[in-house]
């Protein structure tokens, strides 16, 4: 019996160490102690069984720890099981409560009472459950529908794949970029879900081929905020939008997505290879389901992976326009002019041919231009001492003329690095101007001089941006084995079928209702084609004639 005691003794000596309050333990060390707290109980005379206790030897021993057996008796009435920080609930790890939801650890017989190895059985449970995972018919589940998965959890530290769940990287995507479908702004035609959850939309940089007629609209370039001039750019994003390839807020703010046009063509003014670069959603088909959501006149031609510093503005090499126009516009002064009033002389329209010394001789003034010029008389906003008003063109020539509905017309190609606002317009204006007889030829010439010339700016119907080139890209990544070169040879059919149906026979059936061309004839009288600094002079010459003549009467 005295052996018993001093068993006793040393358990509840034991017992009370650990009833001192600690510096709180990691989890995992908690759990070790409730373990070790639940064996004591079962093997001491303190147990939640009850049992009476043998009387105190009267011996020289330390005093004891905390009566066990009156803790025991409270738990008793109290019907709870009372943990090592004595509080009154059995918390596990972190503090979370047992398995019913008053926090009470009830016994195998479920009365209420902490009796036996029901704590310990307990522990070992929860375990073994946390170490299984939710089950399902003995297997275990993927991802839950909560995303709150262990095992997705794993995958995501090892990277080998996204988790269904708000913290995800693909929920982040979701909620900064608009996200997968399911997401508010995600692709259409993608079905939400844990699934679609899962799969991932990274943006990536691609470039566009644009082909539109600009009749009705007010240019290429977005007006934000004003929507009663239409663009090009407005169809365009928001049938990107439509098409789940950009989410909306990349529509109020483009530079979202790094959005860029390669030429930014005026009112009215067509385009057969317009080139524009973003970052959006490669989406399946991506460019049928853009194009469904398109005018008729407005159409995306292609689609190419570029790299992520594509910019279609600052690597484009070159830009070749043509300007599309009757031939009766290089007839002689005086032909052709119409003011808008009375009738129009169809008939002539329809007859006019255009001779062939005629023809050499726009020619070589379109020559002319070819080179590198000072071209501040060709735009607004520039004065002659500006670098940037110098610019570098390769080509400038007419082709031979040919019948469009009754009508002859010729077609001028002009191809240079850049252009300025209007350049193309006025280059063509003032070779009209010379070619009709309006100017002498030296007025091409005097027009890269530093004196300011009034220069015409023909109507914005007939000119098309044919074609944007990217040699020097092309040669360095077209054969990297992942881009392919932006020179689209395989679309040159559907190009030129394109042209032929909404801009070439467009511009044709305009010049035949409207006759642009003719009201602007009637207006080349206005211009006296002269330099600022001889008109200055012509004006002092006539003022000091009157003055002389005032003396001399």
């Amino acid at each position: 019996m005295r052996q018993a005691s001093l068993v006793s003794l040393r358990w509840c000596l034991h017992l009370g160490t650990f009833l001192r309050p600690p510096p709180p333990p990691p989890p995992s060390l908690l759990l070790l102690l409730l373990r070790g707290h639940a064996a004591v109980r079962m093997a001491s005379p303190c147990s939640a069984t009850l049992a009476p206790s043998p009387p105190r030897p009267h011996t020289s021993s330390p005093p004891l720890a905390p009566d066990c057996g009156r803790d025991a008796v409270a738990m008793e009435k109290n019907g709870e099981a009372r943990g090592p920080d004595g509080k009154g609930d059995s918390q596990g790890p972190q503090g979370s409560q047992g398995p019913q939801e008053k926090g009470d650890s009830r016994g195998l017989h479920g009365n209420g009472h902490g009796r036996g190895p029901a704590p310990l059985l307990l522990l070992q449970e929860e375990e073994a459950q946390s170490r299984r995972g939710p089950e399902t018919n003995g297997e275990a589940p993927g991802p839950a529908e909560n995303g709150d998965s262990s095992q997705g959890v794993q995958q995501q530290k090892e990277g080998g794949g996204s988790v269904d769940s708000e913290g995800s990287p693909v929920a982040k995507r979701a909620r900064l970029e608009g996200g997968p479908e399911g997401v508010e702004g995600g692709p259409e035609g993608v079905e939400g879900g844990p699934e679609a959850a899962r799969k991932k939309f990274p943006k990536k940089k691609v470039a566009l081929l644009v082909a539109y007629s600009g009749k009705g609209y007010h240019g290429m370039q977005r007006n934000a905020g004003n929507a009663a001039y239409r663009t090009i750019e407005d169809e365009l994003v928001e049938a990107l939008v439509r098409a789940g390839c950009i989410p909306d807020n990349h529509a109020a703010d483009m530079r979202k997505m790094s959005f860029q046009r390669c030429a930014r063509t005026d009112k009215g003014v067509s385009a057969i290879g317009q080139v524009v670069s973003l970052k959006m959603w490669l989406i399946d088909d991506v460019v049928n389901k853009i194009n469904a959501h398109l005018p008729q006149q407005i159409r995306i031609m292609g689609m190419q992976r570029v790299t992520n510093g594509f910019n279609s503005k600052q690597l484009c090499d070159a830009r070749t326009y043509i300007y599309l126009l009757p031939s009766f516009t290089f007839g002689p002064k005086g032909q052709g002019e119409w003011d808008g009033e009375g009738e129009r002389d169809t008939a002539w329209e329809e007859s006019f041919r255009l001779p062939e010394e005629t023809l050499s001789h726009v020619n070589a003034l379109l020559r002319r231009y070819v080179g590198t010029h000072n071209f501040h008389n060709f735009t607004s906003g520039k004065g002659a001492q500006e670098a940037s008003a110098r610019r570098y063109v390769t080509e400038a020539y007419c082709q031979p003329p040919s019948l469009q509905h009754g009508i002859e017309f010729a077609l001028i190609r002009i191809r240079g690095q850049s252009f300025m606002l209007h350049q193309i317009r006025k280059m063509v204006g003032l070779v009209v101007a010379v070619a009709r007889g309006h100017a002498g030829d030296q007025r091409m010439q005097d027009a890269f001089a530093n004196d300011k010339l009034d220069v015409p700016k023909a109507p914005g119907l007939g000119l098309v941006l044919e074609r944007v080139h990217y040699d020097r890209y092309d040669s360095r990544y077209a054969g990297d084995g992942v881009h392919a070169a932006l020179a689209w040879p395989e679309l040159a059919p559907a190009l030129a079928e394109f042209a032929e149906r909404h801009v070439h026979a467009g511009i044709v059936a305009a010049e035949r209702e409207e006759g642009s061309m003719r009201r602007w004839l009637g207006t080349l009288d206005k211009h006296d084609f002269t330099s600022s600094l001889a008109r200055a002079v012509h004006s002092q010459v006539k003022r000091e004639d009157s003055d002389g003549n005032s003396e001399s009467e």
